[in-house]
């Protein structure tokens, strides 16, 4: 009996620092509003696309994990063409900051007579206490992908 009340106590006690360390990670979700121009490198055509970005940030102790997801449409201004924007972006770090640089990899199809085109970079994610805030494009490449989409 008395084996079985100290198994039960340890058991008891374990429990309690497991969901101890389960509680501390913490995630922080957001959808910021904002938009991307970038000028198209296959026509020089300038392509405005509004809307939210997606932000999942996941602590955990130390460890951090940030995930945005930008999927949005906008239009080339000059030829009012289409296009659907796909921005992904992923990335680990090994400490909390007030501001996190992810690479990101953008895809940008034109629905028009417009060429698709691709743009890649960094993405800095603003935190306030575990919870995005802002978003900004530090750095970027883009490059012609094909040609536009068949009508």
């Amino acid at each position: 009996m008395r084996s079985t009340k100290l198994l039960v106590s340890t058991l008891a006690l374990a429990l309690v620092f497991a969901l101890t360390g389960t509680m501390a990670a913490q995630t922080g979700k957001a959808a910021l509003d904002g938009g991307i121009g970038m000028l198209n490198p296959c026509n020089n055509a300038i392509v405005i696309v509004p809307g939210t970005t997606n932000v999942d940030l996941h602590q955990n102790g130390a460890h951090v994990t940030v995930h945005v997801l930008f999927h949005n449409n906008g239009q080339a201004l000059q030829t009012q063409d289409p296009y659907r924007v796909n921005l992904e972006a992923s990335e680990q770090f090994n400490m909390q900051s007030a501001s996190y640089d992810v690479p990101f990899h953008s895809v940008w199809e034109s629905q028009g007579n417009t060429p698709n085109f691709t743009m890649d970079g960094v993405l800095r994610i603003f935190a306030n206490d575990g919870t995005p805030v802002g978003s900004r494009i530090l750095q970027w490449q883009t490059a012609c992908t094909t040609a536009a989409a068949a009508q």
